[in-house]
């Protein structure tokens, strides 16, 4: 399969980053993934891929969650530095995997509301990641994953 890679523009601009995560999520047959990278930060990246159920034939059917992954800069386990962020303890919410000072992964559940995860993923880069209002950061959606 051929990966494609559609830009999107820059920022976090909160309704554009909504409207893209909403993209995704009506896209289910090509299952896209949305890529953010801050080029200027080493740890200002973000990935936020679909996660499907297969029938017997191996046809996906429906999605079953998101897998968020982010530059994590920090020292000690994401779920005690980023408890402040209210989603990250919702029901449903679950790290995935980490790395000190890599990377973090949680699973979203499917019915998790676009404008919820755009309001993460800025909370996570800019808060967590320290990426500026004035940063340049490549938004895309990624098909053929």
């Amino acid at each position: 399969m051929t990966k494609r890679r559609v830009r999107l523009g820059s920022g976090l601009d909160r309704q554009k980053l909504t409207d893209t995560i909403q993209q995704a999520f009506d896209s289910f047959e090509e299952m896209p993934g949305l890529s953010i990278n801050a080029h200027a930060m080493e740890d200002g990246w973000l990935h936020l891929y679909p996660k499907a159920g297969v029938d017997a034939e191996g046809e996906m059917t429906h999605v079953i969650g998101w897998l968020l992954t982010f530059g994590y800069p920090h020292d000690g386990e994401p779920g005690r530095k980023l408890s402040r962020l209210a989603m990250l303890g919702a029901e449903g919410v679950k790290l995935a995997a980490w790395e000190v000072g890599l990377y973090a992964s949680y699973w979203l559940p499917p019915g998790t509301p676009p404008e919820d995860i755009a309001d993460l993923t800025i909370a996570l880069m800019r808060e967590v990641q320290g990426v500026s209002e004035e940063a340049h950061l490549e938004v895309a959606l990624e098909y053929g994953l």
